[in-house]
């Protein structure tokens, strides 16, 4: 047999073999079901859980190659211990996550949905509660388990715990509308709509006002789930973010799955209230969602500890997830399953094998002997071209010593900076290749630009919720809200609070004017209610419309629906209307639309 016939004989029997081993593979492909899980639900079906309604009927959790089982939550339950338990493999809870995680359970936080928290405290307005300094000595109506914000909020106030009044929630509004208690826990989400339906005039006390700065519903899963099912994690997070943002973008089509297949008790207009907020605390239009800042999570865990809650020697580690570190171990056991029957088939073919070995072995000396001769050849041949290329060299210095000497004398002889044809050829050769240098330093120039535009829109952002707490406290104080002041006060005071708005504004303008350096102001066409936009403008101005004692009258169609990126809208109505506030000194401002 030539060595060319036995070389073709090993391909063409590795290829046999790898036909035999990829048989069950293509069965198994074929016959792929999806992967049942289980997402628990940390209460009853709302707009609360829009994106995964909207994971399961879009079909993406289905693409993913998930089967998801949505299941409610009751009162009572605990969620970490559902999932950790493994009665659920995914789950969504508050940052009490982080609580839970730094007393030892396993859990891991996969995505934050929300960017702010809905946690509030809510008074009837004829209490005369305003500030959290009112409820000292009063009925406040919280969980056990729960209320950690305001119970943060309180400490940074100077409130003591056992100068309130904590009774135990009862889940309902009743008895705050009652006067059973005088203060009650809950959600921005839903509990100004109950009251206004109810016909109850109601003050908010947010501790997102007092510095309290907690995301809200978190995605999380189990150390265990991510460690047995690295994929499977992956892949779920993936899908159901991808539903939020169709909710985000669609939220009457998921409002009306919710109504015909998972919550028909609750009302459309609830639902539409619950959206409008949800969407605040998200802020998808501005931060992409599922975005976790690790020094928003050193800020709750700091806040636990300030509570005594945890050891000041905490660790974050392992509790956030990176979805590009989960290792797949499925090439591992194909790997095994190949070998073994690779070794199977072998020891079959052994034989054989050892018969072909031994005239290969014939040939493969053959062979040597050939390649030996042909690399003393080639070692010959290298010498003689490096002493050719050495030859070369010596010319080419030589020339190049010749052409220094012919342009000293041209130069000598050339009047008025006049050059020959041949210096001005290469004249340009090296004007092109700076102004080359020059176009790559520019480009340079241009990414850094970007990068520091980005940079600065990024930091922008995290500046703006401390200053909204300095601008929100600043007003409470000069309002008498924290006692009295005096005059030199005040007037520092005024000092403070109104370069605190300059500065606000300044900050917005740079988030604007870096998106635009950096090329990235984009359009998201959407269809909204316009009543929404004109509510979420007047929202954003109302510390400043207070400030000036002004009325804003809206006066618009609930009916008047749009097509258009709703975000730039908002902008340009919030322009008109704080330059409308601005120069108003006294009176009202009226918005309207036809």
């Amino acid at each position: 047999m030539s060595l060319r016939r036995q070389t073709a004989a090993c391909p063409a029997f590795i290829l046999v073999i790898g036909l035999i081993l990829l048989l069950p593979a293509a069965s198994a492909g074929a016959a792929r079901t999806l992967d049942r899980v289980t997402l628990q639900l940390k209460w009853r079906h709302q707009f609360q859980f829009a994106g995964y309604y909207a994971a399961v009927e879009k079909g993406y959790y289905r693409e993913a190659g998930l089967e998801v089982i949505l299941k409610e939550g009751r009162r009572g339950m605990n969620f970490v211990d559902e999932v950790v338990s493994g009665r659920a493999d995914f789950g969504t809870e508050m940052p009490v996550l982080l609580l839970k995680r730094l007393q030892g359970r396993p859990v891991v936080v996969l995505a934050a949905v929300f960017q702010h928290s809905p946690e509030i405290l809510v008074a009837r307005k004829d209490s005369g509660i305003k500030t959290p300094q009112d409820l000292v000595g009063r009925r406040v109506e919280m969980r056990s388990d729960g209320g950690i914000e305001s119970r943060a909020m309180f400490l940074d106030e100077g409130i003591s715990l056992n100068d309130i009044r904590i009774v135990e929630h009862s889940w309902g509004i009743d008895d705050l509308i009652n006067g059973k208690v005088d203060a009650s826990e809950g959600y921005i989400t839903d509990r100004p709509f109950m009251l206004r339906e109810r016909g109850v005039p109601y003050v908010i006390i947010r501790p997102l006002t007092y510095g309290i700065d907690f995301y809200g519903d978190c995605l999380f899963t189990s150390e265990k789930q991510i460690k047995e099912h690295p994929q499977r994690v992956k892949a779920f997070r993936e899908a159901s973010l991808r539903g939020w943002n169709y909710a985000m973008k669609h939220p009457d089509e998921i409002i009306d799955i919710i109504l015909n297949k998972y919550n028909p008790r609750l009302s459309r207009e609830f639902l539409r209230f619950e959206a409008a907020a949800t969407r605040k605390l998200m802020l998808p239009n501005v931060i992409e969602i599922g975005h976790m800042n690790p020094g928003r999570w050193r800020h709750i865990a700091d806040t636990y500890v300030r509570l005594g809650m945890v050891s000041p020697e905490y660790s974050l580690k392992g509790f956030l997830y990176d979805p590009d570190s989960g290792a797949d171990y499925t090439w591992l056991r194909w790997t095994l399953g190949i070998t073994l029957s690779a070794l199977v088939l072998i020891g079959a073919g052994f034989v054989s094998l050892f018969i072909f070995n031994k005239k290969l072995h014939k040939a493969v000396r053959e062979r040597s002997a050939e390649l030996s001769k042909l690399n003393k050849e080639l070692v010959s041949e290298i010498a003689e071209r490096r002493q050719t290329e050495e030859e070369l060299e010596r010319h080419r210095l030589h020339l190049e010593e010749l052409v220094r000497e012919r342009t000293k004398e041209l130069e000598a002889k050339t009047e008025n900076l006049k050059r020959s044809e041949q210096t001005l050829i290469y004249l340009l050769e090296d004007v092109n290749e700076i102004r080359a240098d020059l176009e790559k330093a520019n480009e340079k120039l241009k990414e850094l630009d970007r990068l520091k535009s980005m940079f600065i829109a990024s930091m922008s952002h995290e500046l703006r919720t401390p200053l909204n707490s300095i601008i929100g406290f600043t007003g409470l104080v000069l309002q008498g809200m924290a006692g009295e002041i005096n005059e030199e006060q005040r007037d520092q005071l005024q000092r403070v609070y109104a370069s605190a708005k300059h500065l606000l504004l300044l900050i917005t303008d740079v988030i604007d004017i870096s998106k635009i350096e950096v090329g990235e102001i984009e359009v998201f066409v959407e269809e909204f209610r316009l009543e929404e936009i004109f509510e979420e403008a007047v929202s954003s101005l109302r510390t400043q419309i207070d400030d000036k004692g002004l009325d804003v009258e809206v006066d618009v169609s609930p009916d008047i629906r749009l097509r258009t990126d709703s975000r730039r809208l908002l902008q340009c109505i919030l322009n008109y209307l704080s330059n409308a506030v601005k120069f108003t000194e006294k009176g009202r401002v009226r918005i309207s639309a036809r």
